[in-house]
């Protein structure tokens, strides 16, 4: 028996595995690496577009931080503004409303105290009447100042 290879033979078995394997790197493993390829280009482009668009959104949101932070502070200080307006008006309020009320209460004494000084004057002559009154009904006689009834 002989143990010695046939070349012909081991051509004969060669050739047509080479031949399988030249088409089939033609027919499938070439457009397939292609496909993987574009496919792996496709997921990158997406991945850096989605990271493009992830910077602009916290662009987009620090912007807009800074705006809010910015309304706050002009917020803030309006309300401010507005408050020492409210207490000045308020202050000018109550020194018109007082004012008022004193200018009133001043006349209002002087009406008062005129008042008082005619009720006086009259008070004073109508004793001075009835205590003449008085003095002749109980002298029976006329009395000075007094007037017979």
């Amino acid at each position: 028996m002989n143990i010695e290879p046939d070349g012909v033979l081991i051509l004969l078995q060669v050739l047509p595995f080479l031949a399988t394997l030249v088409a089939l790197h033609f027919i499938l493993f070439r457009p397939m690496l292609a496909y993987l390829e574009a496919r792996r280009s496709a997921v990158l482009d997406v991945r850096e577009e989605a990271q493009g668009v992830t910077r602009r959104a916290e662009d987009a949101q620090t912007r807009l931080e800074a705006r809010l932070s910015q309304a706050r502070v002009e917020g803030a200080e309006l309300r401010t503004r507005l408050h020492a307006e409210a207490a000045a008006q308020r202050s000018a309020l109550l020194q018109e409303a007082r004012a008022l009320a004193d200018t009133r209460v001043t006349a209002a004494l002087g009406e008062i105290a005129t008042a008082r000084e005619a009720g006086r004057t009259l008070l004073r002559a109508t004793a001075s009447a009835l205590a003449a009154d008085i003095a002749s009904t109980v002298l029976d006689r006329p009395v000075q100042g007094s007037e017979p009834s």
